[in-house]
């Protein structure tokens, strides 16, 4: 027993101490700083391929469309596309014209039909709908046109989304359509 209490009680090479204690702070503060830079690298990642969507509808006197953009650098994986007029929520364009008592049946195409995980790539586009001044058509384009501006005014476009590391996120827009009258489309014809 007098061994054990000698050599817990015999001088200690404090210089020992010293560099054990100062290897044991760095190994920790190492292990911080890497989990640091590890956190932001991922954030850097997440936000390097960040999809940036954007709505744009398109009016003249030949064609009304309306285009999805993707202007990030990521894809946008789209879960649904839903409109809303008037706090009421619509699955399509066509929807929104038929429950429009004014509105006689026109003909939208939908060229790209979205389907849920349909990925917009970056630098591209999704012509949500357009109606497009056909050769016999002429004469109805610019009443079609205003028509559909009437409905479509004040439309809320709302986009749900997934970027490639699965976060959800929510893209929505508001279609303010003014001034879209007859005469302005013959004004651009003219022009």
């Amino acid at each position: 027993m007098e061994e054990v209490i000698a050599y817990i009680v015999q001088p200690y090479d404090y210089m020992q101490l010293v560099l054990a204690v100062t290897a044991i702070v760095i190994a920790v503060v190492s292990m911080i700083y890497t989990h640091i830079s590890f956190k932001m690298q991922k954030e850097f990642n997440i936000k390097s391929v960040k999809p940036l969507l954007n709505a744009i509808l398109h009016i003249d006197e030949d064609c009304l469309k309306c285009h999805l953009y993707n202007d990030g650098l990521g894809p946008a994986i789209i879960q649904s596309i839903t409109f809303s007029v008037n706090k009421t929520a619509f699955c399509s364009i066509e929807e929104i014209l038929r429950s429009n008592d004014n509105t006689r049946t026109i003909d939208l195409s939908e060229e790209n039909k979205v389907v849920k995980d349909t990925a917009l790539s970056p630098e591209r586009e999704i012509v949500l709908f357009s109606l497009d001044n056909d050769e016999g058509k002429s004469s109805n384009i610019i009443h079609d046109v205003q028509q559909v501006c009437d409905s479509l005014n004040n439309m809320y476009i709302i986009v749900k989304f997934n970027d490639l590391y699965g976060v959800n996120d929510v893209y929505s827009k508001k279609f303010e359509i003014r001034g879209c009258t007859d005469r302005d489309v013959v004004k651009k014809r003219h022009n």
